[in-house]
C-alpha cells in the first residue's frame, strides 16, 4: 500500500486520492522479472513517489498465520506452521521476543535451505537484525547464523539432511529486540551458493563459472554476460543440475571490458610466480585465498609514468574475504606501496555519502616508476582464508574525471544516485543544484553539462561552468 496524495495514475488507473488515504495496487509479474530486489515508484500528478524495493522470488507466498501475541503462536515446535519445501513465508517479528517455527520435512540426504530477505527489503525503521536456524525432531540445532557475507544482516543456511523426517526452521531476532520486523524466509531443497569462481569476466563473452558453498559440493555453469560493461554486476541465478531448482535470490557476478586472468598455484611470493609470464594491463586477476595466511601473487608489466587504478572486488560481490592488496616492482627492496580500503571519490561515489560496502575493497591508484615487471599481492586482512574467499582485481588506466551529483540533504545523502530523482511537472519546469566533484587527479578546465536520454520534450538549460565556479 503507497500513501499518495493528488491525482494518481498508474499503468492506466487515473483518479484522485485524498490526503492520508492510501491506493492498493496489483502487480502482474512479467516471467523474465529479474530475481532479487527490483525497485519501483508510484507516478502522481503531484511528482514521483519515492523509490520502494520489492522483492521477486521463484517460490509461491505463504503468509504467516499468526495475528497477535496471544493468538495462533508458533513458537514451539508443538505449533509449528507447517510449510512445504520450496515455498516463500512472508513473516513478522509481532513482538521484541518473537520466536517463528516453522515445520518441514525431508528426505535423507536431501539438501535444506533457508534465507532470511528482511534488510534487502528496505521495509522498516531502523535495520531488521534477524537470526535463522535449523533444528531437527528433537530441536537440536543443525546449523545456525544470524549474518552472512552475501547479504550482510540477512542471513543464509544450507545442510544435508542426515535422515528421513521432520525438521523446523526458526526465525528470530539477533538479540530479542525486534520492532515488527517484516521478512521474506525462502525454505526449500534449493542450492544456497556462497560464492562464484571466477568473480566476473568480460562484457558479451560466454564465462563458465564454478559454483562454490553448497553443501552438496561445487559445480560448473555456464553464462553468456551482457553486452556492455555498463551493467556493471551480473544477477547470477545458480540452477544445479540435481534439482533443477533456482537459488531464490541471486549471487553477483561483475561485468567488465576487461580480460580475465585465473591464478596458478603456487603463486604465494614472488619467488614462486618467476616462471609465470607478466601480463599486461588493463586486465583483471581472478583468484581464491583458500586458507589462513595464503598470499595470491601476479606479475605484470607497465611503463614509466604510467597511471592504473587498481581495485579488489570482494565486499561488493558478497564473498567474506577482507582484502589487502600490495604492489611492488620485481627486485626491488622496501615497502610495497599497499591498499586495504577504499575513498568514496576513489569509486564515484559523493564524498558526501559515508561508507557503504564497496568502500570496504581495495582501492589503489598506481603509477609506475619505471618501465619493467611488477608484482600484484592479495591477501586477508585479518589472516583468514576458505573455499569461498573469492576476488577480483581490475586494473584499468587512471583517467582525469569529474562526477556530477544531484545533492541530497538529511537522510537522502547516504541514498545512492540511482534513488535520486527530478520531477518535472507537464508543462512546467523544475530547478535543481548539481555538484561536481573532481576524482583523484584534479581538473581545472570549463566544463559543458549534458543530460542524456531525457523524455521527449524535456530539455535541461545549464550554465557553462569555469573553474571559478
Amino acid at each position: 500500500i503507497v500513501t499518495v496524495e493528488g491525482n494518481v495514475e498508474f499503468r492506466g488507473y487515473r483518479g484522485r486520492v485524498e490526503a492520508g488515504s492510501g491506493i492498493r495496487v496489483k502487480l502482474k509479474i512479467a516471467d523474465d522479472c529479474p530475481l532479487g530486489v527490483n525497485g519501483l515508484r508510484l507516478r502522481t500528478a503531484a511528482g514521483i513517489s519515492e523509490y520502494q524495493r520489492f522483492s521477486v522470488g521463484p517460490f509461491a507466498t505463504i503468509e504467516e498465520d499468526e495475528r497477535s501475541p496471544r493468538d495462533n503462536r508458533n513458537d514451539k515446535r508443538e505449533t509449528a506452521q507447517a510449510v512445504p519445501l520450496n515455498n516463500t513465508v512472508l513473516g513478522r517479528m509481532i513482538d521484541p521476543t518473537d520466536l517463528d517455527l516453522y515445520r518441514i520435512e525431508a528426505k535423507q540426504g536431501q539438501r535444506v535451505s533457508a534465507e532470511i530477505e528482511a534488510v534487502r527489503l528496505g521495509v522498516d525503521q531502523g535495520i531488521p537484525d534477524l537470526h535463522i536456524a535449523v533444528l531437527d525432531a528433537d530441536g537440536k540445532r543443525l546449523i545456525a547464523a544470524d549474518d552472512s557475507a552475501l547479504f550482510l544482516q540477512d542471513p543464509v543456511v544450507s545442510l544435508v539432511a542426515p535422515k528421513d523426517g521432520v525438521y523446523f526452521v526458526e526465525v528470530r531476532h539477533t538479540t530479542y529486540s525486534a520492532a515488527n520486523d517484516v521478512y521474506r524466509l525462502h525454505i526449500g531443497s534449493f542450492a544456497r551458493p556462497t560464492g562464484l569462481y571466477p568473480a566476473g569476466g568480460p562484457a558479451g563473452k560466454e564465462l563458465s563459472v564454478r559454483v562454490i558453498g553448497d553443501p552438496k559440493g561445487d559445480w560448473s555453469q555456464v553464462v553468456t554476460l551482457p553486452a556492455t560493461a555498463s551493467s556493471r554486476d551480473f544477477r547470477f541465478v545458480a540452477v544445479d543440475a540435481e534439482s533443477n531448482i533456482p537459488v531464490p535470490t541471486p549471487n553477483t557476478l561483475r561485468v567488465s571490458p576487461f580480460d580475465n586472468v585465473l591464478e596458478a598455484e603456487p603463486n604465494d611470493s614472488e619467488d614462486a610466480i618467476k616462471s609465470q609470464s607478466a601480463t599486461s594491463l588493463p586486465i583483471a586477476f581472478n583468484g581464491i585465498i583458500e586458507k589462513s595466511g595464503d598470499v595470491d601473487c601476479f606479475r605484470f608489466t607497465a611503463k614509466k609514468g604510467e597511471r592504473f587504478r587498481v581495485h579488489c572486488l570482494t565486499n561488493a560481490l558478497g564473498s567474506p574475504l577482507d582484502p589487502t592488496i600490495w604492489i611492488k616492482q620485481v627486485g626491488a627492496k622496501g615497502n610495497p606501496q599497499r591498499a586495504t580500503d577504499s575513498r568514496p571519490n576513489q569509486l564515484g561515489y559523493p564524498p558526501f555519502g559515508g561508507m557503504n560496502r564497496d568502500t570496504l575493497d581495495s582501492f589503489l591508484d598506481f603509477t609506475a616508476a619505471a618501465d619493467g615487471e611488477y608484482v600484484l599481492g592479495v591477501e586477508d586482512d585479518r589472516g583468514n582464508g576458505g573455499t569461498d574467499f573469492v576476488y577480483r582485481v581490475e586494473i584499468s588506466p587512471e583517467i582525469d574525471a569529474v562526477y556530477v551529483y544531484i545533492p541530497q540533504d538529511g537522510e537522502a545523502a547516504f541514498q545512492p544516485q540511482s534513488r535520486q530523482s527530478i520531477s518535472v511537472p507537464s508543462g512546467g519546469r523544475y530547478n535543481t543544484q548539481l555538484s561536481i566533484i573532481n576524482s583523484n587527479r584534479p581538473f581545472n578546465g570549463e566544463l559543458e553539462l549534458v543530460a542524456l536520454g531525457l523524455p521527449e520534450g524535456v530539455m535541461m538549460h545549464a550554465p557553462r561552468v569555469t573553474p571559478a565556479m
